[in-house]
């Protein structure tokens, strides 16, 4: 795993009264003062030597015959379930059908087995979507972070993640994990890849936070792959099925976060001209849940779809000619977001990024990271970024090997 660190000392934004990072750094605050009671669970977790997989979760009571518990557990609380909820067999099936077609080389060896899992997603597609629309539309992430940019269907670089950073699981990992979107489309693995996100999401709804990028849309999808996929593994009827009930999910998920109490983190940029006086945290809630199409609101577009300018002009904004759709935003109107909104760093997604699959650019403030290796058969890396103890690490790891 490659991880060069940034650094770069970044001069100290200006103050804005309550501003966003200010009011996430009180939430914060509420968070760290809820920790500071700490308690004894009643289960611990034995892991695989060889693999670092979970093998077992035994309660404390049940060792007390092996000595390594010498007293009772009467001051002990919580259950198997703080771990990991794989009792359900709903979930328990879909990490099992996952493990499976990653032994066997990605291919599905039984349809019958893939058309439960289609049923199974479509039934956790439901359940996942009432999570994720009681989240309000601009989230709070607590630090340590992984973030993740684009995935667009590659299963094994999600997969070369989980094995590298998160090898116990969401709910074991000591950093919460930050998804920025653009899930499927343009990989053949697109299915997989959000059952993997939706069970993960249930497993530990407080530590995996998903928001929505361009293509957790019905516009994007349908044209560019997700649908014709559903479609090739199920068939007209369940694949029709399928796509509405992830779309349907889609949504409902959040447009933004705030990591600790200064970096934004969203799919595509900053709010173009018509949303920049306004304060983030009150721009945001103008944004309905469900959304159901992001042309229909302008600022989730810009949100969704805005790029920096490769070279700032005279304007703080332009037409984003190159995709016909929002704005770019220059340097100067980058350090007026983050001035206004009292934040230090953007974090986004949504363009390619050749070599390790990230690039730093406006004065170290602005990061887009790409987590899908040999994108459309091009030479790159995938990379994520780790926010931890106010330094922004970025991670690349390289799949390239397997893959030329």
């Amino acid at each position: 795993v490659h991880k060069p660190s940034l650094d770069t000392a970044i001069p100290p934004t200006s103050p804005a009264p309550r501003g966003a990072g200010e009011q996430f750094a009180n939430a914060q605050k509420s968070d760290l003062a809820a920790m500071s009671r700490w308690r004894l669970s009643s289960h611990s977790v034995v892991f695989s030597r060889e693999n670092g997989k979970r093998m077992d979760t035994p309660s404390l009571s049940s060792l007390r015959a092996f000595s390594c518990v010498t007293s009772e557990m009467s001051h002990a609380v919580g259950s198997r379930n703080e771990f990991f909820v794989e009792h359900r067999r709903d979930i328990r099936d879909a990490l099992d059908a996952m493990a499976e077609l990653a032994a066997k080389g990605f291919r599905w060896t039984s349809s019958k087995k893939l058309h439960e899992m289609g049923n199974t997603l479509i039934e956790l597609s439901a359940q996942c979507r009432d999570v994720v629309m009681q989240e309000p539309r601009l989230v709070h992430v607590t630090q340590p972070a992984y973030i993740v940019g684009d995935l667009h269907g590659n299963f094994q670089d999600l997969l070369a993640f989980e094995s590298a950073l998160w090898r116990l699981g969401p709910s074991l990992c000591p950093a919460s994990l930050l998804f920025l979107g653009d899930y499927i489309d343009r990989r053949p693995y697109g299915f997989e890849v959000v059952l993997y996100l939706v069970v993960h999401k249930l497993i530990a709804p407080s530590k995996v936070v998903l928001l929505r990028g361009n293509h957790e849309t019905r516009e994007q999808n349908a044209k560019d792959g997700f649908q014709q996929e559903c479609y090739d593994k199920f068939g007209g009827d369940l694949g029709a099925r399928v796509w509405e009930a992830v779309n349907d999910f889609f949504d409902h998920l959040p447009i933004a976060a705030i990591v600790g109490d200064g970096i934004f983190c969203v799919h595509g940029g900053i709010p173009g001209p018509n949303w920049a006086h306004m304060p983030l945290v009150e721009s945001m809630q103008t944004i309905p849940c469900p959304l159901r199409s992001y042309s229909s609101h302008e600022l989730a577009t810009d949100l969704m779809w805005s790029d920096p300018m490769e070279t700032d002009t005279a304007e703080l904004f332009t037409a984003n000619t190159d995709r016909c759709v929002s704005v770019k935003f220059s340097t100067n109107a980058l350090q007026s977001f983050l001035s206004l909104n009292n934040l230090q760093f953007v974090i986004r997604a949504h363009q390619y990024q050749v070599h390790l699959g990230f690039k730093v650019q406006k004065k170290n403030q602005l990061i887009t990271v790409f987590s899908s290796s040999a994108y459309q058969n091009l030479k790159n890396q995938s990379s994520l970024v780790f926010a931890c103890d106010g330094k922004i690490r970025l991670f690349s790891i390289d799949t390239l090997a397997d893959k030329m």
